[in-house]
């Protein structure tokens, strides 16, 4: 499954709990910073495009799991590959 950071969108992390990215730092999807960190500020948290956080790899506990998705219904997660 493939993950895109974008800004407004809600996010389930590895470990638990939904985060929303408020806004990028910069113009460069892709840019990184001289500490190794993404772009993407998620609840104050710097992510890579990819989900993946800081420096860590994407089974970091702190990494996006999937996106979130707020449904009339009721909350519900979008499934892997609907993205």
């Amino acid at each position: 499954m493939s993950i895109k950071i974008e800004v407004g969108k809600k996010y389930e992390l590895n470990g638990g709990g939904v985060v929303e990215c408020g806004r990028m730092s910069g113009d460069n999807e892709l840019g990184i910073n001289d500490n190794g960190y993404g772009p993407f500020i998620l609840e104050g948290m710097c992510y890579h495009q990819d989900g993946r956080f800081g420096a860590e790899d994407s089974s970091h506990n702190l990494s996006v799991k999937r996106e979130w998705t707020d449904k009339p219904e009721g909350k519900t997660l979008a499934a892997p590959g609907a993205m």
